[in-house]
């Protein structure tokens, strides 16, 4: 999991705001995790668990925000389906 580059402490719900600058274009993206979020984070960390794992019901997108702190505009544009590729395999 990629380091945030800045993580606030959420009063309201006792969790984080974990704040990412994307490696392409320097936009930050914000995620906030509730406090059991948060220890399941923490947990799931210690114990070497892919993010995929420790919160299968977050959106992919969000997930791969954690991973590579790659914003999601960047992900539509880096991995987006090239319509040629997929044509192809359906042959």
């Amino acid at each position: 999991m990629r380091k945030p580059s800045k993580i606030e402490d959420v009063r309201e719900t006792g969790g984080v705001r974990l704040t990412y600058a994307c490696p392409f274009c320097g936009k930050e993206t914000v995620i906030e995790l509730n406090l059991d979020e948060t220890l399941d984070l923490s947990s799931g960390l210690a114990n070497h668990r892919h993010v995929q794992d420790i919160f299968p019901n977050m959106d992919a997108t969000n997930r791969e925000v954690m991973v590579s702190g790659i914003c999601p505009k960047c992900q539509d544009e880096y991995f987006k389906e090239d319509p040629e590729e997929e044509e192809g395999e359906e042959e």
